[in-house]
């Protein structure tokens, strides 16, 4: 299983920024391509059942259910960690 977090992402890119700023589409590519393929080959991100778990101004937390697969999504939008 691949996680990126916003932090993680944005990271990358202000040290990519600061080098080169014609990568920004690449690795912003690159990103949604991987997604892609992640829910291509997830039956529980296409046709499965969604229950919200965690909805925040800035954190949101959900599931994706079917009889063969569980996927659990969690997005921290903030800098900082959450406690």
């Amino acid at each position: 299983m691949i996680r990126f977090s916003i932090t993680f992402i944005r990271l990358v890119f202000a040290g990519l920024l600061l080098k080169m700023t014609f990568a920004l589409p690449l690795i912003l590519g690159w990103i949604t391509s991987r997604l892609s393929h992640i829910r291509l080959h997830s039956p529980a991100l296409r046709p499965g059942d969604y229950r919200p778990l965690l909805v925040k101004s800035e954190q949101l937390a959900f599931a994706r259910e079917t009889p063969e697969e569980d996927v659990i999504v969690a997005v921290n939008a903030p800098d900082k960690p959450v406690p």
